[in-house]
């Protein structure tokens, strides 16, 4: 076995070893709500999506804001094509 070859096993089983104990001591996860000291207003973001090749398949806008609670509305996508869509 290559010198470099011995040495790239013994950091991947360092690195293996690592994990491993980070998994077996880690503290199990807990969900709590967070207390928000200011709530945010009205956000806009302007969007684009882009297709597999870069090219810009539509523009789109986000508004989010709070109104009775955490709710915003889905993001706008207006299609070069004429046709426009929403997804939650």
């Amino acid at each position: 076995m290559k010198k470099s070859q011995a040495r790239s096993i013994r950091v991947r089983s360092w690195a293996l070893g690592v994990l491993f104990a980070i998994a077996l001591t880690g503290a199990p996860a807990s969900v709590e709500p967070v207390a928000v000291r200011y709530a945010e207003s009205i956000t806009q973001g302007l969007l684009l999506l882009r297709g597999a090749n870069d090219n810009v398949l539509a523009h789109g806008e986000l508004v989010q804001g709070l109104s009775r609670g955490n709710e915003s509305e889905p993001p706008l996508f207006c299609f070069k094509d004429g046709s426009s869509g929403t997804r939650r």
